[in-house]
């Protein structure tokens, strides 16, 4: 119906907000169903109020349309900046002697920047990036595209072992505005997503083969294409797809009576056979549909088109997929699709980051100096933090803070950083204490998300 008398029909709903895309990485405000602003619903602004309250949180595994685990995330979505071709502005070019006519890489801005900060400070690609006010990043950083495509062939193979693995149509892409993009690009950690289902993809029709070509049959005369028969030309036809009106029988007689040449049919075929494969992916979703409804749902995924009479459009008719019959499966298949693939999610908990301290080393120096080197793991797969979380400085690093009685800090810091540590990895840190006689030092070591841990070392003394 045209609720509004606006010429379109079903495009405003009731009033309805789509939760999926009213988070705040590229939320788009004024589109059908996005909602007023993000967070404008109970629902989604519930949700980022749990997830900022709450900076343990380690992992999101979103259940809907995308999927993460078998697709990584999209890596070609067109930002407004090229990285590699950065132009700074003339006010501030002129400020930092900058030249405001050439490009910059964003590893050259960074070098250049040292310059102007207190030294030991380190220059991030955020702070260039809020300097010259980029604006969002828009693709999954290289590092992190590196794990999603590791762990992404090892749901695949969780996916066979549960034969579940077969051919299927592709998950919905990403969506702007969604969680799953809001927790990478704003929260900096792991993001999954999960669609447990779409539907099977329909077993191809087997054409029948036919020693013609539209090629073949543009250098052909009227005499060769009519001797080749009404059978062989039939199957030629049906082969290219040509439409059902553009019968064997019909086009010998056009052909004989001079209304067409083979060129024109050549031309003609060509033409169709670029239209229905530029047809092909908005056709496939209807194909799979009727398929399978034919296979599996007793027809009620698909109906049959009926005429109907519409209070403002007159005589039409309805018919076409059932709804949710694209996005619902069967039930009865509804339990083994949760059970052959929720487990997955407890896969991905045991592959999140997790801090130790690995080893530690302590060496006399003499004089009562002693060195101690500690070396802090990453147990888990996952990197601390994701390049994604490193880059927007929202997840903190590992914080290694040493502490004793009788003993005097003369080399390193009391409160070392560690920015980042990839999966299965460690990071030294080093410290060297003087004390006057034996004694022990504690050393803790804390993260965001990522655990904790303590250890306590002996130390000696003057000798």
């Amino acid at each position: 119906m045209d609720n509004d008398d606006d010429g379109e029909y079903n495009e405003d709903g009731p009033g309805g907000v789509n939760i999926g895309i009213n988070f705040p990485h590229l939320f788009k405000p004024f589109m059908p169903s996005g909602g007023s602003w993000a967070g404008s619903e109970p629902e989604s602004h519930g949700l980022l109020e749990f997830l900022y309250k709450r900076p343990d949180v380690a992992l999101v595994v979103t259940f809907g349309e995308s999927n993460f685990c078998l697709n990584p995330p999209r890596s070609d979505r067109s930002g407004d900046v090229d990285l590699a071709k950065l132009r700074v502005p003339k006010d501030v070019a002129k400020e930092f002697n900058f030249d405001p006519d050439r490009t910059y890489t964003m590893d050259e801005l960074k070098e250049i920047a040292l310059k102007f900060v207190p030294p030991g400070m380190e220059v991030t690609e955020s702070m260039i990036a809020e300097f010259l006010q980029l604006g969002a990043v828009v693709n999954p950083l290289p590092d992190d595209m590196k794990f999603y495509k590791e762990l992404s062939q090892k749901y695949k193979d969780f996916l066979k072992k549960n034969k579940l693995d077969g051919k299927r149509l592709a998950p919905a892409a990403d969506k702007d505005g969604s969680l799953e993009l809001f927790a990478y690009y704003h929260l900096g950690l792991p993001s999954f997503a999960m669609d447990f289902w779409t539907l099977p993809e329909p077993e191809k029709e087997k054409k029948v083969e036919s020693e013609l070509t539209p090629e073949k049959l543009e250098s052909m005369s009227k005499d060769d294409f009519l001797a080749i028969g009404e059978e062989k030309i039939g199957a030629f036809l049906k082969s290219v797809d040509a439409p059902s009106q553009f019968s064997a029988k019909m086009v010998m007689e056009s052909v004989q009576n001079g209304k067409l040449t083979t060129q024109m049919i050549a031309e003609m075929l060509k033409e169709n056979g670029s239209k229905k494969e530029d047809d092909a992916d908005g056709d496939a979703r209807e194909k799979a549909l009727i398929a399978f409804s034919d296979k599996e749902g007793n027809g009620k995924g698909w109906v049959a088109w009926k005429p109907f009479h519409h209070t403002t459009l007159g005589n039409i008719e309805i018919g076409g997929a059932a709804p949710y019959a694209m996005t619902t499966p069967p039930e009865a298949m509804i339990e083994p699709l949760l059970t052959g693939q929720v487990p997955w999610v407890f896969e991905l908990a045991s592959r999140m980051p997790h801090i130790k301290i690995a080893k530690t080393l302590v060496t006399p120096l003499g004089g009562g100096l002693s060195r101690l080197e500690a070396w802090v793991g990453n147990e888990g797969f996952l990197p601390y933090p994701t390049a994604m979380g490193k880059r927007n400085l929202r997840i903190t690093p590992v914080i290694a803070t040493v502490d004793g009685a009788g003993v005097t800090l003369v080399g390193g810091k009391n409160r070392a950083l560690v920015d980042s540590i990839d999966g299965n990895s460690t990071r030294k840190i080093e410290w060297i204490f003087r004390t006057d006689k034996p004694t022990a030092v504690q050393i803790l070591v804390t993260t965001m998300n990522a655990g904790s841990d303590t250890r306590k070392i002996e130390l000696g003394g003057i000798q």
